[in-house]
């Protein structure tokens, strides 16, 4: 014989984490498929009226891009602070916040779509995305050990990535070839970078769910994160696949 709950508990807590993981990476799709919709709408939408025969952009082109460029850069900026204030007074995250920088992430997007990336090189940089992101949360959501001090390790390169790209002009000033090749080593830096943060957000996700908070309010904190991480990985492979495609 056992008590009542000796063995219900366990299969309601794996529920409650089941559902909450579920919730988080429903939330951060509906971003991604927002942003994606954007940036293929909007950017074919321009390239079709005012991007020439010849792939430049017209007078008019010219200005679309630059305005949206500079209107969805100062938009992103502005809605990260109006959602952190509003996040911070009500302790709830905002949906409408989450949407508008989703939207606005993918009018920036979008001036890729105009200035000639093809749509290749986005599917080949969102495949290899898609597989750097989980194999990083797996190992991060699974970890045996406390994997918080690897922030550390993160900040350590962030700083180092910093430091020496201060001096990437000079080397380019004094050897062009050893800036090349220091280049590619910031590049491969900033994208390991990305990817130890994505695993440490996936531990502090595991952390939450071990202590039972999984509602939904922060299910949606918790995909902003895995939505803001997995669209810097995407722009720094994406970099690092036009760089490789351009010599």
């Amino acid at each position: 014989m056992y008590k009542e709950g000796e063995k219900i508990q366990p299969v309601i807590g794996e529920r409650a984490s089941s559902k909450f993981l579920g919730a988080v990476f429903g939330y951060m799709f509906i971003g991604l498929l927002i942003t994606a919709a954007v940036t293929l709408g909007w950017g074919f939408l321009v390239k079709h009226f005012w991007i020439g025969e010849d792939g430049l952009p017209t007078e008019t082109g010219v200005r679309v891009v630059v305005g949206t460029t500079i209107v969805c850069l100062i938009g992103i900026i502005i809605v990260s602070i109006v959602n952190s204030i509003t996040a911070f007074r009500s302790r709830k995250a905002p949906w409408v916040g989450y949407v508008l920088y989703a939207v606005l992430m993918g009018g920036l997007f979008s001036v890729l779509v105009m200035t000639g990336v093809s749509l290749e090189i986005m599917a080949e940089a969102f495949g290899l995305t898609s597989i750097a992101f989980l194999g990083m949360f797996l190992i991060g959501y699974f970890s045996p050990i406390n994997i918080n001090w690897f922030a550390l390790i993160a900040l350590g390169l962030g700083i180092g990535i910093v430091s020496v790209s201060l001096f990437w002009g000079i080397f380019w000033i004094v050897s062009p070839n050893a800036a090349y090749w220091m280049y590619w080593g910031i590049s491969i830096a900033c994208l390991a970078f990305c990817m130890l943060v994505t695993a440490i957000d996936a531990y502090r996700i595991r952390s939450l769910v071990d202590r039972g908070q999984t509602n939904q309010n922060l299910a949606l904190f918790c995909a902003f994160e895995m939505y803001s991480d997995f669209i810097i990985l995407f722009l720094r492979i994406l970099r690092l696949l036009l760089m490789a495609k351009r010599n």
